[in-house]
């Protein structure tokens, strides 16, 4: 995977993201590290077939509260990734979000 730093306009949020709910603490907790720290782990994103735009896939905290922050890009690093691949991306999506903060019964 190939790191660079993409805009945030380029970035979108994954309509099939397991998480939906989003701790308010935790997302204050996350904009005063980066503004104090940057972001040090890259998003990891895809790119929309046809599109000049890229589908998260590990990050959507970081781009939430990049986006609050008013930050212009975000470091990442681009999947090369098809259609086949999208229940894969599911099912990493929920081991990773599992892994980092419980998910709530409503998720």
């Amino acid at each position: 995977m190939d790191r660079q730093d993409i805009s945030l306009s380029h970035l979108v949020v994954d309509k099939n993201q397991p998480r939906k709910i989003f701790d308010d603490t935790a997302m204050q907790s996350l904009e005063d590290s980066i503004k104090f720290n940057g972001v040090d782990i890259p998003l990891i994103i895809r790119q929309n077939f046809g599109e000049k735009t890229f589908t998260i896939v590990d990050g959507e905290r970081r781009f939430r509260a990049a986006t609050s922050l008013k930050l212009k890009t975000l470091p990442c690093l681009i999947e090369d990734t098809d259609k086949a691949d999208e229940i894969v991306i599911f099912e990493k999506q929920l081991r990773i979000d599992f892994q980092k903060e419980k998910l709530s019964s409503d998720e």
